[in-house]
């Protein structure tokens, strides 16, 4: 447990699971300002907008970072100082041409999506992409040199001026229409991006050393051309999400109504999704933060099993009580956090939080695997893979809407069907290159622990009696007592494990002050 990734992510989750709350805690207060059919149209621009967003953002962090991991394990500071001069005028090349073309396309996607009038959203959506395209070449400079605390910060600073602006902004704007409430929530969004743009350029140029290198079209080219397998494995899930905002509302007008439709994707998208996603963002975080140890140990030439076990390991013992967690208590979440929810919809709504609960799991494993893949330059394997299990997704969704009665729990379904074979074939590639000898016996007794832990909130939650809020806490106190107290009983863990883990454990790399932070 003294491995150098948990030292380096410490500070990063810490953080990070501040953002995602926040994040989460966001979209809660927001689909009841805007209503099931007003988060269903926020959610069907947001797609498409997370789509221009990833192709750009989504892979520059981790790419920055795993290049400037391998060039510090060989001391070419100049190559650092070419790589980050490519990204910055790739990325805002590209930040630039994707916002002209969403501004232009604006009307072609809301008419196609069957929400003419909420233009205006792709708009302001479309001019904030810039900003964060910069802001990723800086999150992946600094995530190369394992220093943490900048995207850390501006992260919490990001959500913190989302939650108030976006939420007041579309509370002034709804007493017109939802269209103009959901135009306040972007509007508010992309103020808060730009602060946070400010934020990171701010702690670049304080940090960064001055050296001189020339940069020619041809490196440029080269690095995007070098970027373009990690950019379309990041863009797949995106790519699925945006099919879904065209797919599913359209598939479901064979069984109901257009404004009916909109509102059970806005449930399960805009209402849902954000619960599931929290686990799995924080999951992310993780990846982010161990990748450039792991870059660092491969271009070493150090063996990286015992990290890749460990890492496994804790991502099943802390992410799959998450899962089963969230199954106890689905009926009590949305009941608390969700009363705008229309009663014709409250039932379904409590089956697909339910149903898509179980996807943490495969979520989880599958990024914690990717990241290994991505540490080995594998990035074309991990593409296969979630192609295929998109694929996959994407037949069982339309199969199951079309031919059975389970309207909207289609896609959470399909949703579990995709990443769970995502993470069959993306474990079979990785026991190629390291050596995953994981207890059995261990995993099974986390597992078992899980179930009886779901059985035990389950009947809790039958015999208690309490204010819902008071409820839940308490039945999360249980959950978590429950659970780790079966853990130590099953000797899934030890005490000793636990003391030595917090005796090791530093916020972040307390050496970056002494790092030689090469431009």
């Amino acid at each position: 447990m003294k491995e150098k990734y948990i030292k380096n992510s410490i500070l990063l989750f810490v953080c990070l699971l501040i953002t995602k709350f926040i994040g989460a805690v966001y979209k809660i207060p927001l689909s009841n300002i805007l209503g099931t059919n007003g988060i269903g149209i926020y959610q069907m621009i947001y797609y498409v907008y997370s789509l221009f967003l990833v192709f750009i953002t989504g892979a520059i962090p981790t790419f920055v970072a795993q290049r400037i991991s391998y060039y510090r394990a060989k001391n070419e500071n100049a190559e650092i100082s070419k790589l980050i001069k490519c990204a910055y005028i790739f990325a805002i090349t590209l930040g630039i041409f994707f916002t002209i073309a969403i501004i232009l396309l604006s009307k072609v996607f809301s008419n196609l999506q069957g929400i003419s009038d909420a233009y205006l959203g792709y708009v302001i959506v479309g001019t904030s992409i810039t900003f964060s395209a910069v802001s990723s070449v800086a999150k992946g400079y600094f995530f190369g040199y394992e220093y943490m605390l900048p995207s850390a910060i501006s992260g919490i600073v990001e959500q913190c001026a989302k939650l108030v602006l976006g939420l007041t902004f579309a509370s002034i704007f709804t007493k017109y229409n939802t269209n103009f409430a959901v135009f306040g929530a972007f509007f508010g969004g992309f103020v808060s991006e730009f602060v946070a743009f400010v934020f990171m350029l701010i702690f670049f140029i304080k940090k960064k050393q001055t050296q001189k290198v020339k940069v020619h079209f041809a490196s440029i080219k080269k690095f995007g051309v070098n970027l373009m397998p990690l950019v379309a494995t990041n863009i797949v899930v995106p790519f699925s999400n945006f099919l879904d905002s065209f797919l599913v509302v359209n598939l479901l007008n064979y069984h109901f109504e257009n404004k009916i439709s909109t509102s059970l994707f806005g449930i399960a998208t805009g209402m849902i999704a954000p619960i599931v996603n929290f686990p799995v963002l924080l999951c992310g975080t993780i990846c982010t933060a161990i990748l450039p140890s792991l870059s660092y140990k491969i271009a070493n030439n150090e063996n990286i099993s015992k990290n890749c076990n460990n890492i496994l390991f804790f991502v099943f013992l802390i992410f799959v009580p998450c899962a089963f967690g969230l199954m106890a208590l689905s009926e009590n979440i949305i009941n608390i956090f969700f009363p705008s929810i229309e009663q014709q919809f409250h039932n379904v709504s409590i089956f697909y939080l339910k149903i898509a609960s179980v996807s943490i799991i495969w979520q989880t494993l599958l990024q914690i695997t990717n990241s290994i893949l991505y540490g080995f330059g594998k990035f074309r394997l991990t593409l296969t893979s979630e192609i295929i299990g998109i694929t996959l997704k994407i037949i069982t969704l339309i199969l199951l809407i079309l031919f059975t009665n389970l309207n909207i729990l289609s896609l959470a379904l399909a949703i579990n069907v995709g990443y769970f074979s995502s993470l069959i074939i993306c474990l079979c590639y990785a026991k190629k290159y390291v050596q995953l000898n994981n207890s059995l016996k261990k995993l099974s007794f986390c597992l078992l622990s899980s179930i009886i832990m779901f059985l035990i909130v389950g009947i809790c939650n039958f015999y208690i009696i309490i204010n819902p809020m008071l409820k839940l806490v308490i039945l999360l106190i249980i959950g978590v007592l429950a659970y780790f107290t079966l853990c130590f009983v099953f000797n899934v863990i030890t005490f000793g494990e636990i003391k030595n883990a917090l005796k090791n454990i530093k916020l972040g790399n307390k050496n970056w002050k002494e790092q030689n932070f090469c431009v």
